[in-house]
């Protein structure tokens, strides 16, 4: 066995590189043989013109937003939570999005 450390440290970074290679040709492996990936439909011949498109108008959701502030404020009424709501607005995006705030928020409470 050897007792200098710049040589141990060159074997397992050779050890770990070696796995990490070993485990990348197992991923491309898998892709490869995986029997659920969708295969691709061929490609449509050029001389077939596309449809023209069709604009399509988003439908808003109608709902009563002053029902889910009464809501809300009666849900913070009955915690017992004292002080003034001054904003209540929708958040929209991700769940990703969504998790960071109520992350943040909750850091914040925890902070002061």
């Amino acid at each position: 066995m050897t007792t200098n450390p710049l040589l141990i440290l060159i074997i397992n970074m050779t050890v770990v590189f070696f796995v990490l290679f070993v485990l990348e040709l197992l991923t491309r492996g898998i892709y490869y043989i995986d029997p659920t990936r969708k295969k691709t439909a061929p490609a449509a011949p050029a001389a077939v013109e596309a449809p023209a498109a069709v604009a399509v108008e988003t439908v808003e959701e109608s709902g009563d937003d002053l029902a889910v502030v009464a809501v809300i404020a009666a849900a913070l009424a009955a915690m017992g939570e004292s002080g003034h709501v001054s904003v209540i607005r929708r958040i929209d995006g991700t769940s990703w999005t969504q998790m960071g705030r109520m992350d943040a928020v909750n850091t914040r409470t925890q902070m002061y």
